[in-house]
């Protein structure tokens, strides 16, 4: 779902307390509900139907609570971190990325007040002092108020130091995708332009927590990947030391070009992230499963034959960890090293031999 009918959806699905009251029910009607499961409380005078809540994903659920946060104060917070994230459109709140999603009742936002940095169950506020160029006013739905977050560039700063780095990095990989490339065109300028302002930011703030993340992120956000599952797989290549290539061409039988996701002919392989969604998503509303997966077939057969290279093909599962995908990759003959290619620089070579 885009931001704007992200945002529009949880503007319409939340209710106010003095519009229960003007309904006709009372205080005790509307505890009543909450209790038997028909009224689910996002804070302190706003509500969802229970149903609602408990259908949504989490990006909606996130998206209600910042709104309802928004309109529960008459200056309005600045959203920081995964709730700018989230403003931005970027998918940060796969339940897989990490082990512990967070609570998507809870905005985060950042404030350079003393005494902001404080956690409460609908809220957590963090204390930093933010440029003017850190702050965007923005109407993140038509007709909706326009609300204060943090610049792109300031949320990947946060989410780098603050959230494990397979989240910031899908963040930054879905902010080049978006803004750096167009079809299978990629400004080369505009991201390095992105990454030297990302490796001054880091500079400013040197030997504070969290920095080095930023100095890595700048550095390996690719704006090739297209989900999350090509940024986690790309993670994991570099932790076990496999040099690939990105979005390479195969030309098609017809004229036209395959792309494949990931191409290590030295190894003797080329690599395809399959997400569930490929095959009982929306795709299969216009193409039956069994059709899409006798073009897929016939499609894999066609690049392993001209390429003289095998197929391997991992989802989700296999990517959760560094081990799992290992095995996975030395099931199918492919020979790992394990660790961090000593051609890299030794920061990253230390960072990604770290990282749980």
């Amino acid at each position: 779902m885009l931001p704007n009918q992200l945002f529009e959806t949880a503007g319409a699905s939340l209710i106010r307390t003095h519009e229960l009251l003007r309904g006709g029910l009372r205080e005790r009607d509307i505890a009543s509900m909450q209790r038997v499961g028909e009224l689910f409380r996002v804070r302190r005078g706003y509500y969802v139907r229970q149903s609602t809540w408990d259908d949504a994903l989490p990006e909606l659920r996130h998206a209600i609570a910042i709104v309802a946060a928004h309109r529960a104060t008459h200056t309005g917070p600045v959203f920081s971190h995964r709730s700018a994230s989230v403003v931005h459109g970027w998918p940060v709140w796969s339940a897989w990325l990490t082990r512990a999603p967070g609570n998507p009742r809870q905005v985060q936002t950042t404030s350079s007040v003393p005494g902001a940095g404080k956690l409460t169950a609908t809220r957590e506020r963090h204390l930093a002092a933010l440029d003017d160029d850190d702050i965007v006013l923005a109407s993140p739905a038509p007709g909706s108020n326009q609300l204060h977050h943090t610049s792109p560039e300031r949320t990947l700063f946060d989410l780098a130091r603050a959230e494990p780095f397979s989240v910031a990095l899908v963040a930054a990989d879905a902010h080049l995708h978006e803004t750096a490339s167009t079809g299978r065109k990629v400004d080369a300028l505009q991201v390095a332009g992105w990454r030297a302002r990302m490796q001054a930011r880091s500079s400013a703030y040197a030997g504070r927590p969290g920095v080095r993340a930023v100095r890595m992120l700048a550095r390996h956000a690719d704006p090739w990947a297209e989900s999350p599952l090509e940024t986690i797989s790309r993670l994991r290549f570099l932790q076990l030391g496999i040099s690939v290539e990105t979005q390479v061409s195969v030309p098609a039988p017809d004229g036209r070009k395959y792309f494949v996701d990931f191409y290590a002919p030295e190894l003797g392989f080329w690599g395809e992230c399959d997400g569930k969604s490929k095959y009982v998503g929306a795709e299969v509303n216009r193409h039956s499963t069994a059709e899409l997966l006798y073009a897929e077939k016939r499609r894999h057969d066609w690049i392993a034959g001209t390429t003289n290279l095998r197929g391997i093909r991992w989802g989700v599962r296999e990517v959760l960890t560094r081990d799992r995908f290992a095995r996975h990759l030395e099931a199918h003959g492919v020979a790992v090293p394990g660790l961090p290619s000593p051609l890299l620089e030794p920061e990253t070579r230390w960072f990604l031999a770290k990282l749980p």
